[in-house]
């Protein structure tokens, strides 16, 4: 109203104005789909995570030791010392894009490790012989 202030001023009817002001905005704000926005002062909080169980904190820690010691050295620098990339790159006196591939491939490993079949690779499965042999 403020902005037309000069037109308000002017009008036999100032109520029908201030309507039709309104009415065109609420118009506006339906078309925009900020009516379907509801805002609270409440955040909305999920379930909290589970806490991992010792099971699989010791497939986590195995899977670990199956990598390669730079992808190792990323993984637990960047997640369980939780360091940035910078960070991280300094602490292995190396390049930020070594940090980030070595985070790729070694994340990528451990899905492998920890969910076998989850990615679309085909799950293999021992034998009872004594030589190890997968099939």
């Amino acid at each position: 109203m403020y902005l037309n202030w000069p037109r308000a001023r002017r009008a036999d009817n100032l109520n029908a104005l201030v309507r039709t002001m309104l009415m065109r905005r609420l118009i506006d704000d339906r078309r925009r789909g900020w009516a379907r926005v509801l805002l609270t002062d409440l955040l909305p909080e999920g379930p909290a995570p589970a806490a991992p169980d010792a099971t699989e904190r010791l497939d986590v820690v195995a899977a670990l030791r199956q990598l390669a010691p730079r992808q190792r050295a990323v993984l637990v620098l960047r997640f369980f010392q939780d360091l940035t990339v910078e960070e991280t790159a300094q602490a292995l006196n190396c390049a930020h894009g070594t940090v980030k591939s070595q985070t790729a491939k070694g994340l990528a490993m451990l899905r492998r490790l920890l969910a076998p079949g989850r990615d679309g690779l085909p799950t293999a499965r021992r034998t009872g012989d004594a030589s190890g042999a997968l099939f």
